[in-house]
């Protein structure tokens, strides 16, 4: 049976994705998954085929989030490709929610670079600034991606609240997220070994609840682990998936997206590709349904343009497998 679903087309597969969304009595339980787009996606020109193509493609994998990537704004031609897609995917499918990847990298002790001061009011207020910009070229959100910021980090959260004070009606905050601190009993099964003095990034589950109770989603970023061992990552993402669900239940409804890696490489000493594979990930929030919904987390893989065929059609049996198997967690 395994080997015959493997062998369904992507026309298939698109069909069982609308008809279960159609008719379903489980049609609310089916995960939305998120993607990113590259800038170097958006600048260049897409005939309709292409266009079509990717569409085609989201459709079957239940993607509804796309992250377009954002590097400089002062471009016009960036501008204008980004407005060209938002348009034509709005008109393919109203559902589709357009969401600009805003990424900085903050200071911390560095000098002589381009940074974000956290603790500057002049930084934060320009990206304030920016933030309000986007939300009015039309964009339905903008995720900010920040590194580093350290758990408790007190002036992030500070400038989280100073955007929400400015958040229009129906518009999106989400952030990209670090990995959840592991406990002693996660530590027991997985062992994080970093090489050349790399460090991963963590935030403690209280920084997290005190993130995720301001923002509207986020995107965890499940890699870059230090983990050596395929089954020690699907361990680890099994931990993460549980833990950030519980925090969410503490906060209120939010939308959870797993980052997890489409591409081959990743920070030196701390990425190994045949760990820390996306199929994995999918793997192993399967493993956890018995506990929560499947809608409960999506997906985002980073980014569109590493994305194989046999990723596209892992999003896509993720999604139609397990609809039947939702039940709702207890508090």
């Amino acid at each position: 049976m395994y080997q015959i679903l493997q062998l369904l087309s992507w026309q298939t597969w698109t069909l069982i994705v609308f008809l279960i969304r159609l008719t379903s009595l489980h049609a609310q339980t089916v995960p939305s998954h998120g993607i990113y787009l590259d800038n170097d996606w958006i600048a260049t020109n897409k005939d309709e085929l292409k266009i079509s193509a990717l569409h085609e493609k989201l459709a079957s994998a239940g993607v509804l989030y796309i992250y377009v990537q954002i590097k400089n704004m002062k471009s016009p031609d960036v501008e204008t490709q980004t407005a060209r897609l938002m348009m034509q995917t709005k008109a393919r499918n109203p559902a589709l929610r357009i969401v600009a990847f805003l990424g900085r990298r903050v200071c911390s002790g560095l000098k002589n670079v381009a940074c974000l001061e956290l603790t500057s009011e002049k930084d934060t207020h320009r990206l304030q600034l920016q933030v309000e910009q986007l939300w009015q070229l039309g964009y339905d959100g903008v995720q900010l991606d920040l590194e580093p910021v350290t758990s408790g980090d007190k002036a992030f959260l500070a400038l989280l609240d100073g955007i929400l004070s400015r958040q229009p009606a129906g518009k999106l905050l989400s952030v990209a997220g670090y990995m959840l601190e592991p406990t002693r009993a996660i530590l027991n099964r997985v062992r994080i070994t970093p090489r050349n003095g790399a460090t991963p990034f963590y935030w403690s589950h209280d920084y997290y609840r005190e993130v995720l109770s301001r923002v509207d989603s986020v995107v965890m970023m499940n890699y870059d682990t230090g983990i050596q061992s395929s089954s020690e990552y699907e361990q680890w993402t099994i931990y993460q998936i549980v833990e950030l669900l519980r925090i969410r239940s503490s906060v209120g409804d939010k939308l959870i997206h797993l980052g997890i890696p489409a591409y081959k490489y990743g920070r030196r000493g701390l990425f190994n590709a045949q760990a820390e594979s996306a199929i994995v990930a999918l793997d192993a929030a399967r493993k956890v349904l018995g506990r929560f919904c499947p809608a409960a987390v999506g997906f985002a893989p980073y980014h569109e343009s590493e994305m194989t065929q046999e990723l596209w059609t892992a999003l896509a049996r993720y999604t139609v497998w397990d609809a039947h198997r939702c039940r709702r967690p207890g508090p």
